[in-house]
């Protein structure tokens, strides 16, 4: 906090210091910069921003299109397997097949439901499946034989336990749609008098591909890719690369969009305007890609074109006004060398080459009021000169009469000197110490008084206390060094110190201790000066401010306290009173000032 304090400090005095013109320079410099450019560069942001929402708005209408039209297929192929399962030849020889082991029986059986699945697989072909499959516990059938051949047993074994577990309802399987693609499996149950037992599952292979190319033909030329996910997992990808990198970062385009609808993502160094949208009436989410590359481009060379311009028009602007303002500044400059050779001993004017009497701006005014007061300053000066030599000479013959404090430094240290010799080394100390106490205390020659000289202060008149009272009289010190050289007013802690000896020592028979303790507090240093034997009365200081309490010698000293300091560093800082662990506490609280 305090290096950011000088920091700012050293940048207002190199301000201050500047030139007229500089300082009008840096004034059109930091407004045209900060505040044009700041402007410039939010109009653009909307700009851009404006131009991604409308790509947002295109696409987002053919995602509805998209969206629409694959809901619309599974409702198709859902409603297509309903008559399957329905079809009174399925569900008799599946029933036929699944009860009986002659082996004529189940090949007929076979070949009727094989035709029937034929049949029906024209009618598939539009909705984009692939291939359907029928399967019971005795064999399975299927209208692509490649299908039966390829299809994993664990893959058919988790279609045909979800369909039985959805008891006749459609359930789509998509963990295996990166590797084999998307099935959709059902159960078919007897409705022959409504016995609803299990007598094989209908199974779908979906085409993803021509599902999505069919879908999407709405885009034109912007030959996007899609990529769908359920559940937070892909498990298709349409038009895109698909390297083991490239899918792990594929995984995490649903986070990369952060709930957004749409944004800019990058993928492999490639920039892709995506957009996040759902099949209705299904738990697929999916995400549009569509390259952005060119797009971003365009912007780039835009803003750099846009930040040119405005660079030039500044620079401009700065060479305009050094040109214009300087025009001005000369005649501030004029006015400056007159005043700087004004203050020198020949108190007159320079001549310029300008008459400014018959100017009525500012600037004549300024010249005109100034060579008026230099008349005015020059005729005071020969009226006073005489009065000043006089009261000079007053002060000095005031001067003579005072006291010379080196005659009581002298004479005390003679005595010292003295107390030594004979070998009286209380009187030496106690001498001694009082030469310092008056050194400091008589010493008007320190601009500032700090809190390290008002303890050497305080540590002298100590020093003289505890000969005079022994061992009665126990002191502590408790400073922070590094508050040393922070500025108080003088004769603040002692006459603390003082009173506190009054009031506990001086009036009583008891040995005595008073602490003296020095401490940051924030912004702030605390000084409290604690003693026992003796307790504040309840709101001393008020009291004797209002004179309900009579001021003694000890309590002027501490009103006297009091208002230095508040008319030092403010009414917010100053002197309280108060008792705490059975002593007497008196508590400055000054501003942490360093000198």
């Amino acid at each position: 906090m305090f290096v950011l304090k000088k920091l700012i400090k050293r940048i207002e005095d190199v301000l201050n210091n500047f030139s007229l013109l500089k300082k009008i320079l840096f004034i059109i410099i930091f407004s045209g910069t900060v505040f044009f450019c700041g402007f410039s560069i939010i109009a653009l942001y909307y700009v851009t921003k404006a131009n991604t929402k409308m790509l947002y708005l295109e696409i987002a209408k053919n995602l509805v299109y998209s969206g629409n039209k694959i809901s619309s297929t599974l409702r198709l192929a859902e409603n297509m397997s309903n008559l399957m399962l329905s079809d009174g030849t399925i569900q008799q020889q599946l029933f036929i097949s699944s009860q009986n082991n002659d082996h004529n029986t189940r090949s007929t059986a076979y070949k009727l439901l094989y035709d029937s699945l034929i049949a029906y697989s024209f009618e598939l072909r539009p909705l984009c499946i692939s291939a359907a499959l029928l399967a019971n516990n005795k064999y399975h059938i299927s209208s692509d034989i490649s299908l039966e051949r390829t299809l994993p047993e664990d893959l058919k074994n988790k279609i045909i336990t979800e369909s039985d577990r959805l008891s006749g309802a459609p359930v789509w399987i998509t963990e295996y749609g990166e590797t084999h693609g998307v099935f959709m499996g059902r159960a078919v149950r007897r409705i022959e008098n409504l016995s609803l037992e299990i007598l094989g599952e209908i199974i779908f292979q979906l085409d993803m591909n021509r599902l999505v190319k069919e879908s999407s033909s709405a885009y034109g030329e912007y030959e996007p890719s899609f990529i769908f996910f359920k559940n937070g997992k892909v498990f298709y990808k349409y038009g895109i690369n698909t390297g083991e990198k490239f899918s792990d970062i594929l995984h995490k385009i649903p986070q990369k969009l952060s709930g957004r609808e749409y944004g800019v993502i990058k993928i492999n160094r490639d920039d892709f305007f995506a957009v996040k949208s759902a099949v209705p009436g299904y738990d697929w989410e999916y995400v549009c890609l569509v390259p952005y590359g060119e797009t971003a481009k365009i912007l780039k060379y835009t803003a750099i074109i846009y930040f040119t311009v405005i660079g030039s028009g500044i620079l401009f602007s700065i060479l305009f006004s050094s040109v214009t303002i300087g025009a001005v500044s000369k005649h501030i400059n004029y006015l400056v060398s007159k005043i700087t050779t004004f203050r020198g001993d020949s108190k007159q004017i320079i001549p310029v080459r300008y008459d400014y009497s018959k100017r009525s701006d500012e600037i004549g005014i300024l010249h005109q009021q100034f060579d008026l007061m230099v008349q005015e300053i020059n005729n005071l000066i020969q009226m006073n000169y005489k009065n000043e030599l006089l009261m000079k000479e007053a002060q000095l013959t005031a001067l003579e009469n005072q006291i010379n404090p080196h005659f009581l430094y002298n004479t005390l240290e003679s005595v010292n000197w003295r107390a030594k010799m004979i070998g009286a080394k209380i009187i030496s100390t106690m001498v001694e110490s009082l030469g310092k106490l008056l050194r400091i205390t008589l010493n008007n020659s320190l601009t500032e008084h700090t809190i390290k000289t008002e303890l050497e202060l305080v540590d002298c008149y100590l020093t003289i206390q505890k000969i005079r009272f022994e061992e009665r009289l126990n002191a502590s010190i408790v400073s922070d060094p590094q508050l040393n050289n922070c500025r108080i007013p003088k004769l603040s802690i002692q006459p603390l110190v003082e009173n506190a000896i009054h009031y506990s020592v001086e009036n009583s028979t008891e040995a005595c201790d008073i602490i003296i303790e020095i401490e940051e507090s924030g912004e702030n240093i605390k000084i409290s000066v604690s003693n026992s034997g003796s307790r504040f009365v309840k709101d001393t200081l008020e009291k004797l401010k209002s004179g309900v309490m009579k001021k003694h010698r000890t309590g002027l000293g501490l009103l006297n306290i009091d208002k230095r300091i508040k008319l030092t560093f403010g009414t917010e800082y100053g002197l309280s009173l108060y008792n705490k662990h059975e002593m007497a506490v008196a508590e400055i609280l000054i501003p942490k000032e360093y000198v």
